[in-house]
């Protein structure tokens, strides 16, 4: 993952105080990119899961409410949304993978 941010202040015309401007870096170099929205879309949460726990398999449901995901043999985890439920639980897995290594 390893996303960078850097805040500049800019000079606009027409006021006083400097504007804040921040961009964010891509983790593997130093030109500016756009940080994908994990929580907004499922297609971005599920290419967080395989980031953070490569080979992983899991599924994503509505129930009620709320959503739940579950990645590999982990704990069940509810989100507002299904993108936010696999964000969790992606999360999760990665913490029990470094749980094994120890």
């Amino acid at each position: 993952m390893g996303w960078k941010r850097k805040v500049d202040y800019v000079r606009v015309p027409g006021q006083t105080a400097p504007a804040r401007k921040v961009s964010w870096y891509v983790p593997d170099g130093d030109a500016p990119g756009r940080v994908p929205e994990f929580t907004a879309s499922i297609d971005e949460a599920w290419k967080l899961a395989k980031m953070v726990a490569p080979g992983c398999f899991g599924g994503v449901t509505w129930h009620g409410d709320h959503a739940r995901a579950q990645i590999n043999d982990g704990p069940v985890c509810l989100g507002s949304t299904p993108a936010i439920a696999i964000c969790i639980a992606a999360l999760r897995a990665k913490l029990e993978q470094e749980g094994d290594e120890d």
